[in-house]
């Protein structure tokens, strides 16, 4: 219990001190070391150091890929510091310069004209414009208006003309709609033509079937009856027995033969009397009357070989034998009417099939034709709903441009008519800073299509030819410096691209101390780098331009200041301002007693630990560097 109210009055107390905290540090401003950004200039140096060195030779060669087109040196020639000794071809580079020094000077026209504002001749030239802009503004409109009245005429005739031919009344009847219904009309009456045909033929065929199913029967009794007759009896066939047994035969087969004709003459006559059924009873009945034509043939052949007596007498034998030769020349014809009459039915009903299907091929055609032109009218009818949904938004595009030309040309009479702004005046001179930069930095360009003698000395080698394309990689020409000592310093990666070829630099000694300044110049940067550490670096050759023989031995230590930028009225903050947060700069202001975050754009670095502020802050911000000691 004792500790429970231990850590009771623990946390009491706690609570008070925690409270007087809040009540006594309210409303006292916070503690903050602060500076203004200071404007002035701004050197970027590069600092590195090396070791005194005798001087060997220089080996120049250019930059860039190029056609070398002169060559003002040869070898054993002294040459100055600064002197072209070999030259690219410059014209493209040149005339891009000129084109942007024309550039230029438009662009200080227009600042001038901003500066001076609108002529009367100008600001009636406006005038003029925002009248014609306004005509042709209004010309758009009665075209839209026209275009709509036009689009909705055409709409309206197009679904007419469609709505006329899918209709199924008689009032608006197109010219497919009647094709279709003359040609049902046609092919139905082809339809009942045929059949009365057809019907007409199979009655006739009915009737010859059973004409001459009689004939067979009559042709079968004579063959039977010349077999029934007991006076020949013994007389019959008897030289050549084989045809009487071929008669009884095939005078049986002829008896069968013609009841299967008579049951399917009999079936088709009571039943449906179709082409087909009728083509069958033509079968069996030329097979019936074949087969009583070979009973008849036997029965003559019997009758010839056989022999005559008291009672069966030569002209009995004639008698029989015209008999039988009647029946069969009236089979051989029945035969024959037969199959012409069957060939006759066949060849109708092809005939009339045939032009059932003509009929039918042409109410086809009438009637593809008929959904062509729905579909062709109902394509145009779609088609031109879609044309005067493009014609009218050209149309309206149309008056939206003419209308947006207007507007600008009122705002540019109003622009002309008003005194210049303070902010386009601003634009107008950032332009042509921005383009003077690039003019400078092509001049640069220009410059390196340049080989000037990076010191005084003696041309030992030429190696190119005028006429030649010279890649970077070429030496060109070889100069042995006048100047006895050099220093081989490393540049670092983030600082190469700044390091030129012929920059002049500055330089003390160790042994000399800062007082004494020495100036060189940059002769040689390699193009291949090294790597120390994991750092990249580049060597970078410096020559003294006034050693001091006298003074300068080799192996001293030797501290070099390289200049690589410089900026006039700027502002600038220590870097210990800067903070680094997610990749981004940042420094804290003090705005009424509180830390406001601010993110920066820099620039420059000097060797006194300033950096430049290209934006994000103003002179008048007061920027945290730190907290005052108590």
């Amino acid at each position: 219990m004792a500790t429970k109210k231990k850590y009771l009055i623990i946390i009491i107390v706690g609570l008070f001190a925690i409270l007087f905290f809040i009540i006594t540090t309210k409303g006292r401003p916070n503690q903050y070391e602060t500076v203004k950004p200071q404007k002035g200039e701004i050197t970027a140096t590069v600092l590195v150091s090396g070791e005194t060195e005798l001087a060997s030779s220089i080996d120049l060669n250019f930059k860039n890929s190029g056609k070398l087109i002169a060559l003002n040196t040869e070898v054993g020639q002294i040459v100055g510091t600064g002197e072209i000794l070999a030259e690219q071809d410059d014209r493209q580079l040149k005339a891009e310069i000129d084109s942007m020094q024309a550039d230029i000077n438009l662009q200080v026209t227009r600042l001038n004209q901003a500066l001076a504002g609108a002529s009367k001749e100008s600001i009636k030239v406006s005038e003029v414009n925002v009248s014609k802009t306004k005509t042709a503004y209004e010309s758009a409109i009665n075209k839209l208006e026209n275009t709509k009245k036009i689009s909705e005429e055409n709409i309206a005739e197009a679904e007419k003309s469609y709505q006329d031919i899918i209709s199924n009344t008689d009032a608006d009847i197109t010219t497919y709609e009647q094709s279709v219904i003359t040609n049902e009309t046609s092919l139905e009456n082809t339809k009942k033509t045929v059949t009365q045909t057809i019907s007409n033929k199979l009655s006739s065929s009915l009737i010859l079937i059973k004409e001459k199913l009689d004939l067979a029967e009559a042709a079968n009794d004579a063959t039977q009856k010349i077999l029934d007759d007991d006076v020949i009896k013994y007389s019959l066939s008897v030289k050549n027995l084989s045809y009487l047994n071929s008669t009884e035969l095939n005078l049986r087969i002829a008896g069968e033969k013609l009841d299967d004709a008579m049951s399917k003459f009999t079936a088709t006559s009571d039943s449906s009397q179709s082409v087909d059924n009728i083509i069958s009873a033509y079968g069996v009945t030329i097979a019936s009357l074949n087969a009583s034509y070979v009973a008849a043939s036997d029965c003559l052949h019997a009758l010839i070989y056989s022999v005559t007596s008291s009672s069966f007498t030569q002209s009995d034998l004639d008698v029989y034998k015209a008999s039988m030769n009647t029946q069969k020349a009236n089979l051989t014809a029945g035969i024959t009417a037969l199959q012409n009459s069957q060939q006759t039915l066949q060849d109708a009903q092809l005939s009339q099939l045939t032009s059932i299907s003509n009929a039918e091929k042409t109410l086809d055609q009438s009637r593809a034709s008929l959904k062509n032109a729905k579909q062709t009218l109902l394509d145009a009818f779609n088609q031109s709903k879609l044309k005067a949904k493009q014609d009218i938004g050209n149309a309206q595009a149309e008056v939206d441009s003419n209308l947006s030309s207007h507007e600008s040309a009122l705002a540019q009479l109003e622009q002309a008519k008003a005194p210049s702004r303070k902010v386009d005046i601003d634009v107008y001179r950032s332009q042509i800073a921005q383009a003077e930069a690039s003019k400078r930095q092509k001049e640069t360009n220009l410059e390196d299509m340049l080989i000037r003698a990076t010191a005084t000395g003696t041309i030992s080698q030429i190696t190119g030819e005028v006429g030649e394309i010279i890649s970077p990689e070429t030496k060109i020409i070889t100069l042995l410096p006048v100047s006895k000592m050099q220093v081989k310093v490393d540049i670092s990666e983030n600082n190469i691209a700044d390091i030129k070829t012929g920059q002049t630099v500055r330089m003390w000694l160790d042994a000399f101390g800062e007082e004494k300044i020495f100036s060189g110049k940059i002769t040689r940067t390699d193009p291949s780098d090294s790597v120390v550490s994991g750092a990249v670096y580049y060597k970078t050759v410096v020559v003294f331009e006034d050693n001091g023989d006298e003074l300068i031995k080799p192996g001293m230590s030797v501290n070099v200041y390289i200049d690589t930028a410089s900026k006039a009225d700027v502002l600038t903050l220590p870097i210990s301002a800067i903070k680094n947060k997610n990749g981004k700069n940042i420094i804290q202001t003090l705005e009424n007693n509180q830390s406001v975050e601010k993110e920066v754009t820099t620039g420059l670095k000097d060797k006194n630990g300033r950096i430049e502020i290209v934006s994000g802050i103003t002179e008048s911000d007061d920027v945290i560097i730190g907290n005052k000691a108590k």
